[in-house]
C-alpha cells in the first residue's frame, strides 16, 4: 500500500492566509493541502487529484470536507474581494 504525503508549500500556505479568518485551523491545513496536490495533479480537476491521492475513498472523503465543513462562501468571498482590492491597490469602490 502507497500512502501519498506532500508538504504545504510555503507560497500557498502564504497565498492563502487571507482566507484564515473564515476558517478554522483544520479547515486551513485542508484548504492548502488541497491546493498542493493541485501542482502534481497537473489539472484543475479535483476528481483526478482525489483519485490520484485516496484512491477509492476519494468521493466519500473530499466530499465530507467540502460539503460537512460549514464553511462560509460568502465570508470567503468577502476575504477574497478585500485581498484582491488590497493587492491590486485598487480605490474608490
Amino acid at each position: 500500500m502507497k500512502i501519498t504525503y506532500a508538504k504545504e508549500l510555503p507560497f500557498i500556505v502564504c497565498g492563502l492566509s487571507f482566507l484564515q479568518p473564515a476558517l478554522t485551523v483544520i479547515q486551513y491545513q485542508n484548504i492548502c493541502m488541497i491546493a498542493t496536490a493541485l501542482i502534481p495533479g497537473g489539472k484543475m480537476c479535483l476528481t483526478k487529484i482525489s483519485c490520484m491521492l485516496l484512491k477509492e475513498k476519494c468521493v466519500s472523503t473530499l466530499s465530507h470536507f467540502l460539503s460537512d465543513a460549514k464553511i462560509s462562501t460568502s465570508e470567503m468571498q468577502n476575504l477574497y474581494i478585500l485581498n484582491t482590492l488590497k493587492t491590486y491597490k485598487i480605490t474608490n469602490c
